[in-house]
């Protein structure tokens, strides 16, 4: 019955635990073992939404890569969808759900060898005579994109070990997207093909075609290069960009607090809006209903209670919050940690995403 909830809200519920899940998740690594076992969790018949909800929201790779861990590595449902179904099966998606998806793939060793695999195929279906003819032209250039992408996300030794087979693929490739009579499938293959060229001959002579540098030519050779998200100082943790941020502001004069650019009203002018005050009907408060604050739980064990039984959920929302600190506080107590974790993912996850967080 809750997933059946889910999957008629899936895009409410995600556009509102997605982002919620990215704050908590940014320093806790308790949040982030928490939102592991949530996706870990979800039916395969689920799996596709909820993986594309993830993917397609996620602000960066290294965000996605926090909020699914090693998903695609356990779940063979999310690894057909991220390897087979949103790179080969499908096309509508955009330039940054492609580096989005790739670059998570690229964030652990484990997930490397599914970019491998991943640029393999898509270099096959690439280099197919028949798929660059019966193909539609936005599906081969969704294609290109992510073989772009995939190759710059390429470490030397997996460029030297599949050397030969990238050289393979490069040369049928090229020939089959020269072959057509379409201008803008033959500059992709030249495209694609000087990329590839110069990935694998780093130090000798690389391929060099003579087409036309517009707009789209220019936006596929940037995929070959990786850059730091906008809006986001590299190697600067979060503290030091508040720092950083700060200091660009203007200073602020202390004494009176008064601007060099202000300027001051008249006496008179100033009692006048103090006196129009006076005017303002009073809210009546005589019916207002004194908000009752919850108490958070003091022990784990109040934690555990709370989660596997309440059904109030400013109570479920406080356990939560409280929980981190108790563990922090009583590192002996992660047995009850653990028991805590496998009740919220075994099956009342939703509970979590229902929480006004």
């Amino acid at each position: 019955m809750y997933f059946s909830l889910f999957s008629f809200a899936s895009e409410e519920i995600l556009s509102v635990l997605v982002p919620h899940l990215t704050d908590l998740t940014k320093s806790d690594c308790i949040w982030q073992r928490i939102c592991w076992r949530l996706v870990e969790c979800v039916p395969d018949r689920w799996m596709e939404a909820v993986v594309l909800g993830f993917v397609q929201r996620a602000p960066g790779a290294d965000v996605l890569s926090r909020l699914l861990g090693n998903l695609v590595v356990k779940n063979k449902k999310a690894q057909f969808v991220v390897t087979q179904k949103m790179l080969l099966l499908q096309y509508g998606y955009t330039t940054a759900v492609l580096q989005n998806l790739l670059g998570y793939l690229s964030l652990d060793g484990l997930r490397r060898a599914l970019l491998i695999k991943v640029l393999q195929e898509l270099l096959e279906t690439w280099s197919s005579s028949s798929a660059v003819k019966h193909s539609p032209v936005e599906q081969q250039q969704y294609i290109s994109k992510a073989i772009l992408i995939c190759l710059s996300h390429l470490k030397e030794p997996e460029i030297e070990s599949c050397r030969q087979e990238l050289l393979t693929s490069m040369m049928e490739g090229v020939k089959c997207h020269l072959d057509s009579s379409l201008p803008q499938i033959r500059r992709l293959g030249m495209i694609v093909a000087e990329s590839i060229s110069s990935k694998i001959n780093t130090d000798g002579p690389v391929l060099k075609f003579q087409y036309e540098e517009d707009d789209e030519a220019r936006e596929l050779k940037s995929l070959l290069v990786q850059t730091a998200p906008l809006g986001v100082l590299p190697g600067l943790p979060d503290s030091d960009r508040n720092e950083n941020a700060d200091a660009a502001l203007p200073p602020v004069l202390e004494g009176n607090g008064k601007s060099p650019t202000a300027t001051t009203l008249p006496d008179e002018e100033s009692d006048a809006e103090l006196d129009s005050d006076d005017d303002l009907i009073p809210y009546d408060m005589s019916e207002d209903k004194e908000l009752k604050k919850t108490k958070a739980p003091v022990y784990i064990r109040d934690c555990i209670e709370v989660l596997t039984g309440s059904e109030d959920l400013d109570k479920w929302e406080e356990a939560v919050k409280a929980l981190e600190s108790l563990v922090r506080k009583n590192p002996a107590a992660a047995r009850e940690v653990k028991q805590c974790e496998l009740i919220i993912t075994s099956g009342l996850w939703w509970r979590v995403i229902l929480l006004p967080l």
